[in-house]
Protein backbone atom coordinates (compact mmCIF):
# COMPACT_ATOMS: atom_id res chain seq x y z
CA UNK A 1 0.00 0.00 0.00
CA UNK A 2 1.35 3.47 -0.81
CA UNK A 3 1.17 6.30 1.93
CA UNK A 4 2.34 9.21 0.56
CA UNK A 5 2.85 11.22 2.61
CA UNK A 6 5.38 9.43 5.17
CA UNK A 7 7.75 8.60 2.34
CA UNK A 8 7.17 4.68 3.19
CA UNK A 9 5.46 1.28 2.20
CA UNK A 10 4.41 -0.87 4.24
CA UNK A 11 3.60 -4.54 4.28
CA UNK A 12 1.11 -6.07 5.90
CA UNK A 13 -0.37 -9.91 6.09
CA UNK A 14 -4.40 -10.31 4.86
CA UNK A 15 -5.20 -9.19 8.24
CA UNK A 16 -2.77 -6.91 8.97
CA UNK A 17 -0.10 -8.15 11.22
CA UNK A 18 3.35 -6.28 10.12
CA UNK A 19 6.29 -8.40 8.67
CA UNK A 20 8.66 -6.11 7.30
CA UNK A 21 9.26 -2.43 6.44
CA UNK A 22 11.99 -0.29 4.44
CA UNK A 23 12.10 3.45 3.08
CA UNK A 24 12.66 6.95 4.31
CA UNK A 25 12.47 9.82 2.73
CA UNK A 26 15.30 10.83 -0.29
CA UNK A 27 16.23 9.83 -3.56
CA UNK A 28 19.34 7.49 -3.13
CA UNK A 29 17.97 3.78 -3.93
CA UNK A 30 15.71 2.86 -1.87
CA UNK A 31 14.39 6.37 -0.20
CA UNK A 32 11.19 7.72 -1.54
CA UNK A 33 9.68 11.59 -1.72
CA UNK A 34 5.88 10.44 -1.87
CA UNK A 35 4.94 7.43 -2.92
CA UNK A 36 1.84 6.86 -4.38
CA UNK A 37 0.92 3.50 -6.30
CA UNK A 38 2.39 0.14 -5.16
CA UNK A 39 1.97 -3.39 -7.23
CA UNK A 40 3.13 -7.00 -7.24
CA UNK A 41 4.30 -9.52 -10.04
CA UNK A 42 3.91 -13.21 -10.62
CA UNK A 43 7.54 -13.71 -9.00
CA UNK A 44 6.44 -11.36 -5.75
CA UNK A 45 8.70 -8.27 -6.76
CA UNK A 46 7.18 -4.90 -5.89
CA UNK A 47 6.93 -1.75 -7.86
CA UNK A 48 6.66 1.49 -6.13
CA UNK A 49 5.61 4.62 -8.42
CA UNK A 50 8.20 7.22 -6.12
CA UNK A 51 5.76 10.01 -7.08
CA UNK A 52 8.17 13.42 -6.22
CA UNK A 53 11.04 11.32 -7.23
CA UNK A 54 9.49 10.75 -10.61
CA UNK A 55 10.40 7.39 -10.86
CA UNK A 56 9.62 3.85 -10.46
CA UNK A 57 11.49 1.44 -8.16
CA UNK A 58 11.54 -2.25 -7.83
CA UNK A 59 12.46 -4.37 -4.96
CA UNK A 60 11.95 -8.03 -3.74
CA UNK A 61 9.85 -9.07 -1.33
CA UNK A 62 11.94 -8.16 1.86
CA UNK A 63 11.82 -4.72 0.44
CA UNK A 64 15.47 -5.45 -1.32
CA UNK A 65 16.08 -2.73 -3.77
CA UNK A 66 16.55 -4.22 -7.49
CA UNK A 67 16.24 -1.66 -10.05
CA UNK A 68 15.02 2.15 -10.92
CA UNK A 69 13.80 4.20 -13.91
CA UNK A 70 12.38 7.30 -14.87
CA UNK A 71 13.05 10.66 -14.66
CA UNK A 72 11.70 14.10 -14.39
CA UNK A 73 10.10 15.08 -18.43
CA UNK A 74 7.71 14.08 -21.08
CA UNK A 75 9.60 11.85 -22.83
CA UNK A 76 9.47 8.34 -23.19
CA UNK A 77 10.38 6.43 -20.14
CA UNK A 78 10.48 10.05 -18.55
CA UNK A 79 7.55 11.06 -15.79
CA UNK A 80 5.64 14.22 -14.30
CA UNK A 81 4.26 12.35 -11.20
CA UNK A 82 4.20 8.74 -11.25
CA UNK A 83 0.65 7.72 -9.02
CA UNK A 84 -0.28 4.09 -10.33
CA UNK A 85 1.63 1.20 -11.03
CA UNK A 86 0.18 -1.91 -12.46
CA UNK A 87 1.63 -5.40 -13.79
CA UNK A 88 -0.35 -7.85 -16.26
CA UNK A 89 0.40 -11.68 -16.52
CA UNK A 90 3.91 -11.33 -18.22
CA UNK A 91 4.97 -9.18 -15.59
CA UNK A 92 4.44 -6.11 -17.74
CA UNK A 93 4.62 -2.76 -15.92
CA UNK A 94 2.29 0.05 -16.40
CA UNK A 95 2.38 3.44 -15.34
CA UNK A 96 -0.38 6.61 -14.99
CA UNK A 97 2.15 9.27 -15.97
CA UNK A 98 -0.42 12.25 -13.90
CA UNK A 99 1.66 15.16 -15.24
CA UNK A 100 1.70 14.30 -18.58
CA UNK A 101 -1.49 12.69 -18.96
CA UNK A 102 -0.91 9.31 -20.14
CA UNK A 103 0.00 5.68 -19.30
CA UNK A 104 3.39 4.24 -20.13
CA UNK A 105 4.27 0.53 -20.44
CA UNK A 106 7.41 -1.51 -19.82
CA UNK A 107 8.97 -4.63 -18.89
CA UNK A 108 9.97 -5.73 -15.96
CA UNK A 109 13.05 -4.60 -15.79
CA UNK A 110 12.24 -0.84 -16.87
CA UNK A 111 12.34 -1.04 -20.56
CA UNK A 112 10.10 1.34 -22.27
CA UNK A 113 7.46 -0.90 -24.43
CA UNK A 114 4.79 2.10 -25.70
CA UNK A 115 3.05 4.86 -24.01
CA UNK A 116 -0.75 6.29 -24.69
CA UNK A 117 -3.09 9.22 -23.92
CA UNK A 118 -3.04 13.27 -23.78
CA UNK A 119 -4.59 15.86 -22.00
CA UNK A 120 -8.11 15.93 -22.83
CA UNK A 121 -11.50 14.43 -22.19
CA UNK A 122 -11.83 12.54 -25.56
CA UNK A 123 -11.57 8.71 -25.85
CA UNK A 124 -8.29 7.54 -25.08
CA UNK A 125 -7.50 10.78 -23.56
CA UNK A 126 -6.94 11.82 -19.85
CA UNK A 127 -7.53 14.78 -17.39
CA UNK A 128 -5.57 13.85 -14.07
CA UNK A 129 -5.41 9.95 -14.54
CA UNK A 130 -4.60 8.16 -11.06
CA UNK A 131 -5.31 5.18 -11.11
CA UNK A 132 -4.58 1.48 -12.99
CA UNK A 133 -5.51 -2.07 -12.83
CA UNK A 134 -5.36 -5.20 -15.80
CA UNK A 135 -7.28 -8.24 -15.93
CA UNK A 136 -6.37 -11.40 -16.82
CA UNK A 137 -7.14 -10.67 -20.72
CA UNK A 138 -4.49 -7.79 -20.17
CA UNK A 139 -7.29 -5.42 -20.55
CA UNK A 140 -6.13 -1.95 -18.65
CA UNK A 141 -8.56 0.08 -17.01
CA UNK A 142 -7.89 3.52 -15.62
CA UNK A 143 -9.58 6.37 -13.75
CA UNK A 144 -9.51 10.07 -14.63
CA UNK A 145 -11.44 12.87 -14.09
CA UNK A 146 -14.83 11.14 -12.94
CA UNK A 147 -14.47 7.98 -15.46
CA UNK A 148 -13.11 4.59 -15.46
CA UNK A 149 -11.49 3.81 -19.50
CA UNK A 150 -10.82 0.32 -20.43
CA UNK A 151 -8.45 -0.21 -23.38
CA UNK A 152 -6.11 -3.17 -24.58
CA UNK A 153 -2.77 -3.81 -23.53
CA UNK A 154 -1.16 -1.76 -25.98
CA UNK A 155 -3.89 1.18 -25.34
CA UNK A 156 -6.45 0.51 -27.97
CA UNK A 157 -9.63 2.32 -26.43
CA UNK A 158 -12.43 -0.14 -25.92
CA UNK A 159 -14.85 1.51 -23.55
CA UNK A 160 -15.25 4.04 -20.67
CA UNK A 161 -18.10 4.92 -18.27
CA UNK A 162 -18.98 7.21 -15.23
CA UNK A 163 -19.76 11.10 -15.26
CA UNK A 164 -19.48 13.50 -12.32
CA UNK A 165 -21.93 13.06 -9.25
CA UNK A 166 -23.29 10.71 -6.39
CA UNK A 167 -25.63 8.30 -8.09
CA UNK A 168 -24.65 4.41 -9.11
CA UNK A 169 -22.10 4.71 -11.63
CA UNK A 170 -21.02 8.18 -11.15
CA UNK A 171 -18.14 9.65 -9.63
CA UNK A 172 -16.60 12.22 -6.95
CA UNK A 173 -12.77 11.86 -8.02
CA UNK A 174 -12.46 8.18 -8.82
CA UNK A 175 -8.36 7.32 -7.69
CA UNK A 176 -6.78 3.35 -7.19
CA UNK A 177 -9.28 0.38 -9.07
CA UNK A 178 -8.55 -3.14 -9.25
CA UNK A 179 -9.79 -6.30 -10.64
CA UNK A 180 -11.13 -9.92 -9.17
CA UNK A 181 -10.78 -12.97 -10.81
CA UNK A 182 -14.19 -12.97 -12.79
CA UNK A 183 -13.33 -9.79 -14.16
CA UNK A 184 -15.21 -7.17 -12.06
CA UNK A 185 -13.85 -3.94 -11.34
CA UNK A 186 -13.80 -2.15 -8.12
CA UNK A 187 -13.07 1.93 -7.96
CA UNK A 188 -12.13 3.95 -5.13
CA UNK A 189 -15.12 6.53 -5.68
CA UNK A 190 -13.06 8.76 -3.24
CA UNK A 191 -14.77 12.02 -2.63
CA UNK A 192 -17.99 9.83 -2.28
CA UNK A 193 -16.19 7.58 0.55
CA UNK A 194 -17.27 4.05 -1.33
CA UNK A 195 -16.19 1.21 -3.23
CA UNK A 196 -18.35 0.57 -6.41
CA UNK A 197 -17.90 -2.29 -8.53
CA UNK A 198 -18.60 -3.06 -12.08
CA UNK A 199 -18.50 -5.89 -14.71
CA UNK A 200 -15.49 -5.46 -17.35
CA UNK A 201 -18.24 -3.21 -19.85
CA UNK A 202 -18.87 -0.95 -16.97
CA UNK A 203 -22.27 -2.39 -15.64
CA UNK A 204 -23.12 -1.02 -12.17
CA UNK A 205 -23.14 -3.99 -9.74
CA UNK A 206 -23.25 -2.88 -6.23
CA UNK A 207 -21.39 -0.65 -3.52
CA UNK A 208 -19.84 -0.37 -0.30
CA UNK A 209 -19.22 2.38 2.28
CA UNK A 210 -19.85 5.45 3.29
CA UNK A 211 -18.84 8.74 5.07
CA UNK A 212 -17.67 7.84 8.64
CA UNK A 213 -14.91 5.74 10.97
CA UNK A 214 -16.96 3.03 11.64
CA UNK A 215 -16.52 -0.89 10.42
CA UNK A 216 -17.82 -0.81 6.57
CA UNK A 217 -17.81 3.23 6.44
CA UNK A 218 -14.71 4.69 4.46
CA UNK A 219 -12.98 8.32 4.81
CA UNK A 220 -11.42 9.18 1.86
CA UNK A 221 -10.34 5.84 -0.31
CA UNK A 222 -7.91 6.15 -2.15
CA UNK A 223 -6.34 2.62 -3.37
CA UNK A 224 -8.45 -0.62 -3.73
CA UNK A 225 -6.80 -4.29 -4.07
CA UNK A 226 -8.23 -7.95 -4.07
CA UNK A 227 -6.31 -10.94 -3.26
CA UNK A 228 -6.86 -14.43 -4.74
CA UNK A 229 -10.62 -15.16 -2.04
CA UNK A 230 -12.03 -11.72 -4.00
CA UNK A 231 -11.41 -10.27 -0.69
CA UNK A 232 -11.61 -6.39 -0.82
CA UNK A 233 -8.68 -4.10 0.66
CA UNK A 234 -8.89 -0.67 0.87
CA UNK A 235 -6.42 2.00 2.01
CA UNK A 236 -8.37 5.12 3.62
CA UNK A 237 -6.34 8.34 3.67
CA UNK A 238 -7.87 10.31 6.62
CA UNK A 239 -8.39 7.23 8.61
CA UNK A 240 -5.63 6.34 8.19
CA UNK A 241 -6.05 2.29 8.11
CA UNK A 242 -7.00 -0.21 5.95
CA UNK A 243 -10.43 -2.10 5.57
CA UNK A 244 -11.13 -5.57 4.46
CA UNK A 245 -14.37 -6.59 2.93
CA UNK A 246 -15.50 -9.79 1.69
CA UNK A 247 -16.50 -10.29 -2.18
CA UNK A 248 -19.85 -8.55 -1.08
CA UNK A 249 -19.04 -5.44 0.22
CA UNK A 250 -19.45 -6.88 4.18
CA UNK A 251 -16.44 -5.67 6.70
CA UNK A 252 -14.34 -8.42 7.35
CA UNK A 253 -11.43 -6.76 9.61
CA UNK A 254 -9.55 -3.44 9.77
CA UNK A 255 -6.21 -1.74 10.82
CA UNK A 256 -3.82 1.42 11.19
CA UNK A 257 -4.82 4.68 12.76
CA UNK A 258 -2.36 7.97 12.76
CA UNK A 259 0.93 7.58 14.10
CA UNK A 260 4.54 6.72 13.16
CA UNK A 261 5.02 3.31 15.12
CA UNK A 262 4.67 -0.42 13.66
CA UNK A 263 1.43 -0.63 12.19
CA UNK A 264 0.55 2.75 11.99
CA UNK A 265 0.30 5.18 9.01
CA UNK A 266 0.30 8.97 8.26
CA UNK A 267 -1.50 9.53 5.06
CA UNK A 268 -2.24 6.54 3.17
CA UNK A 269 -2.58 6.00 -0.66
CA UNK A 270 -2.13 2.66 -2.71
CA UNK A 271 -2.42 -0.66 -1.54
CA UNK A 272 -1.05 -4.26 -3.24
CA UNK A 273 -1.83 -7.71 -2.40
CA UNK A 274 1.11 -10.87 -3.29
CA UNK A 275 -0.32 -14.22 -4.02
CA UNK A 276 0.27 -15.22 -0.32
CA UNK A 277 -1.64 -12.85 0.89
CA UNK A 278 0.73 -10.22 1.86
CA UNK A 279 -0.52 -6.47 1.94
CA UNK A 280 1.94 -4.03 1.23
CA UNK A 281 0.97 -0.07 2.16
CA UNK A 282 2.88 3.00 0.78
CA UNK A 283 2.96 5.41 4.32
CA UNK A 284 3.79 8.93 2.93
CA UNK A 285 4.26 10.42 6.04
CA UNK A 286 7.14 8.26 7.26
CA UNK A 287 8.93 7.62 4.49
CA UNK A 288 8.43 3.69 5.04
CA UNK A 289 7.42 -0.07 3.91
CA UNK A 290 5.68 -2.29 6.56
CA UNK A 291 5.11 -6.14 5.95
CA UNK A 292 3.11 -8.01 8.15
CA UNK A 293 2.57 -11.42 9.00
CA UNK A 294 -0.38 -13.63 10.83
CA UNK A 295 0.25 -16.22 12.96
CA UNK A 296 -0.96 -19.45 12.94
CA UNK A 297 -3.24 -18.94 16.06
CA UNK A 298 -4.18 -15.60 14.22
CA UNK A 299 -2.42 -13.20 16.56
CA UNK A 300 0.12 -11.19 14.76
CA UNK A 301 4.15 -11.15 15.95
CA UNK A 302 5.83 -8.37 14.46
CA UNK A 303 9.03 -9.02 12.43
CA UNK A 304 10.34 -5.72 12.23
CA UNK A 305 13.88 -5.65 9.83
CA UNK A 306 14.96 -2.09 9.68
CA UNK A 307 18.43 -2.40 8.21
CA UNK A 308 16.73 -1.01 4.74
CA UNK A 309 17.95 1.99 4.02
Amino acid sequence: MADAENHRIQVFDSDGLPITMWGGKGAIDGQFDGPHGIAVDSKGNIYVADTENHRIQKFDSKGNFITKWGSYGSGDGQFSEPRGVAVDGSDNVYVVDHGNHRIQKFDSSGNFITQWGGWGDGDGEFEWPKGVAVDANNHVYVTDACRVQRFDSNGGFITKWGIYGSGDGQFLWPEGLAVDSKGNVYVADRENHRIQKFDSTGRFITKCGSLGSGDGQLWAPMGVAVDASDNIYVAEKWNNRIQKFDADGDSITKWGDNGFEDGQFDLLWGVAVDASGCVYAADIGNNRIQKFMRAAHLSYLPIVMKDHP
